[in-house]
């Protein structure tokens, strides 16, 4: 087994982290635009800035909403 440094181990969960962050932009957008069409770019903007626990609400928001304005 090859030796991996902490700085290495600490990439690694980064790029983790950064993954799943990205998954769930994915999943919101795709929840959106199937419910509601084409998604605004203001929306689409602040999906891309989402963090990982506003990303998990805009998930469970997306679902429920009744316009994607109210996300």
């Amino acid at each position: 087994m090859p030796y991996v440094t902490s700085i290495e181990r600490m990439g690694r969960e980064q790029g983790r982290v950064e993954g799943r962050e990205e998954g769930k932009r994915a999943a919101v957008a795709l929840i959106l635009e199937q419910r509601f069409g084409l998604v605004s770019g203001a929306l689409s903007a602040r999906i891309a800035q989402a963090d990982e626990s506003a990303l998990d609400a805009m998930l469970v928001r997306a679902i429920t909403v009744t316009r994607a304005e109210d996300l």
